[in-house]
């Protein structure tokens, strides 16, 4: 199926025409053979399951669907966008955990899903990301981001669901309290996340922050 084709069908009232899609401007841009590289639906009110078939639109290097609706888990058929760069999922009521499929993303380079209410372990790769953004939802980092230092990342943002919650005691912070939400510009490794995946775990993930 056409990329068009994908779009009238997931998006009628947006996308009418099945045969032409790289208008509006301010909805999608594409190359200059047509291929549509951007998509840009923040903020259409948009809800249900995000649709699985955008995964058949190889040519995306951006896909943006910010502050919208959306109550689903992320499609495993995202991972087949092969050119992302970036992936804009924040603020929606998104559940669930990450497919294994969005780790093998070799492109990315922004992640991006604060605000939503995922759980569990999120996949190992990420080899290209250079900015993470996962607060407020219950994700443990990735093992391999664990005690190494991200040569790519720039920017993490990880605080947990519940910014004002205590930590449990740890030997680096006996009465800690996760930090307000923040984006963190640094180069240190990141150390010692909750190996149980529990609600606090999130605030490991914070890269040169304290150890949980």
């Amino acid at each position: 199926m056409s990329a068009c084709a994908i779009l009238n069908s997931a998006f009628p009232a947006l996308f009418p025409d099945a045969a032409q899609c790289c208008s509006p401007a301010n909805l999608v841009a594409c190359d200059a053979s047509n291929n549509v590289i951007t998509l840009t639906l923040n903020g259409q009110s948009l809800s249900g399951a995000l649709p699985e078939s955008l995964g058949g639109i190889t040519s995306l290097k951006t896909l943006n669907l910010k502050d919208n609706a959306y109550n689903s888990t992320i499609p495993a058929s995202f991972g087949n966008l092969a050119n992302l760069e970036i992936l804009n999922l924040e603020n929606n009521k998104l559940v669930g955990t990450f497919p294994a499929s969005i780790g093998q993303l070799t492109k990315l380079k922004e992640l991006r899903v604060r605000d939503n209410t995922m759980s569990g372990p999120i996949p190992n790769g990420f080899v290209s990301v250079t900015l993470f953004s996962f607060a407020r939802n219950n994700l443990c980092v990735p093992a391999d981001f664990v005690g190494k230092k991200p040569t790519n990342m720039k920017a993490c943002d990880a605080a947990p669901a519940n910014p004002t919650a205590t930590v449990p005691a740890g030997p680096a912070n006996p009465t800690a309290t996760v930090p307000a939400p923040q984006v963190t510009e640094t180069t240190a490794p990141i150390t010692n996340p909750n190996p149980n995946c529990d609600r606090f775990n999130a605030c490991c993930a914070w890269i040169g922050g304290f150890d949980c």
